[in-house]
């Protein structure tokens, strides 16, 4: 057998592909949260472990290749592609699109998906349930039934991600569990879509987020249902969620590893006052950071029985106030954009003394929506489904733009969200 030559080279982290040898790190190996000390790239979600915490890699190639590829002292360390984590994101989302418009038909309006998103979510909200129940009582978990769920959600997700959205607004504290855990699959595949991902990246943080909160299963029922702020000792007990997930989901086959990290490190923080293993920020996953972010945003804005409930506005802030601290800067700043100041489902007041509910919008930051107006001025109630389009600048009875003045917490004028979010979801239909 010939006699294989090989050569140790520095890239940097934006040229790795799936497939090199990685034999060195530009940090030292105890400091990252790779296992292994030299390990195969198996897919792009490594590629984005590595873009978090590192800016060069070693790597291992056949023959003597020094003077064709690049060292880390040859390249410039104020690079802008180095320095910008998302720098594929327009590039992928091209892809992606491309890909999309290929093998589906394009996407569809909001009327045409509704009734099956409605169906989707509603089937893949009682699987979170199930999981949740059959870990209470010692079962095991039904990963293909997940993974089929999950798919369901990505590919309404791809082909119109108000549709879900707009479900996730529909809030009942009885189920907040699983209904929690519902919504942030979908906020966390809308988030993957809004940053280029690729669909089987996007399936894997969808059911990433999914199953983070699967070790509440094995939390005792009067701390996790406990009205009122836990104490110090429950609240020690609840924290030990993500060591019992961790624990529940690193032998599931294929994923189980990275399934596993997300399920404990949803709750680091990137200045390392998060828990269990204080881990600061270029140690924490990427997948882990949005599922930190989708977590918290859905938390603030359900109804619980410890806290008030956030509207959108409010939540944005506090995740604007904490980036850099509790979550990744970048992240924080894209999830901000990705959600939209007044996203599908919010109640909102209008300049023409209306109210209605938030049906889409496509502006970056979700300032001028589409809305049904389901209240007239005098607070009475609207039943033709009149919708007003605050881009287009459609006008009111006294020939005003309409304009959102804000958004409005569920129960303001009378108007019960729950309900309406239900008919509507199933009634409503614009192109």
């Amino acid at each position: 057998m010939a006699h294989q030559d090989y050569t140790e080279i520095d890239i940097p982290v934006s040229q790795v592909e799936v497939g090199m040898q990685v034999v060195g790190l530009d940090i030292p190996w105890e400091a990252s949260d790779f296992l292994i000390q030299g390990f195969v790239v198996s897919d792009e979600y490594e590629i984005m472990r590595l873009k978090q915490q590192c800016r060069f890699v070693r790597i291992q190639v056949q023959g003597d290749r020094q003077s064709d590829e690049p060292r880390a002292a040859d390249v410039a360390s104020d690079s802008p592609l180095e320095n910008e984590p998302f720098e594929r994101r327009q590039r992928i989302k091209s892809d992606l699109n491309a890909r999309i418009v290929k093998s589906r038909p394009g996407p569809r309006t909001f009327a045409e998906i509704i009734p099956e998103s409605l169906i989707t979510f509603d089937s893949a909200r009682k699987i979170a349930a199930k999981v949740m129940e059959s870990i209470k009582v010692g079962r095991t978990l039904n990963v293909r039934e997940c993974r089929v769920a999950v798919e369901q959600v990505v590919e309404t997700v791809l082909h119109n991600p108000d549709a879900l959205r707009f479900l996730t607004q529909i809030k009942d504290i009885n189920h907040y569990t699983a209904e929690h855990s519902m919504n942030c699959c979908v906020i966390a595949a809308t988030f993957g879509r809004y940053l280029g991902l690729s669909v089987e990246e996007i399936q894997k943080l969808a059911m990433g987020a999914l199953l983070q909160d699967v070790g509440k299963a094995r939390i005792p029922s009067a701390i996790l249902n406990k009205k009122g702020k836990l104490d110090h000792d429950e609240a020690a007990v609840m924290a030990n969620h993500a060591k019992i997930g961790y624990q529940l989901l690193k032998k599931i086959p294929l994923d189980g590893p990275m399934l596993a990290e997300i399920a404990a490190s949803h709750h680091e923080r990137v200045d390392g006052h998060g828990y269990p293993r204080h881990l600061h920020g270029g140690a924490i996953n990427t997948f882990s950071k949005i599922a930190a972010l989708a977590d918290c945003y859905d938390a603030m804005t359900s109804p619980r029985s410890y806290a008030r409930v956030f509207t959108t506005s409010e939540a944005l802030e506090v995740i604007r106030t904490n980036a850099g601290t509790q979550f990744d800067r970048s992240l924080a700043l894209e999830f901000v954009k990705c959600i939209g100041e007044y996203p599908p489902g919010s109640l909102v007041e209008m300049s023409s003394g209306e109210v209605g509910i938030v049906l889409s919008s496509t502006d970056e930051y979700g300032l001028f929506p589409k809305v049904l107006l389901v209240r007239d001025e005098f607070n009475q109630p609207l039943t033709n489904n009149r919708i007003c389009d605050t881009k287009a600048r459609d006008l009111d009875k006294n020939n005003n733009p309409y304009r959102v003045i804000g958004e409005v917490p569920n129960g303001a004028f009378g108007v019960n969200m729950t309900t309406h979010l239900k008919s509507v979801s199933l009634s409503v239909g614009f192109g």
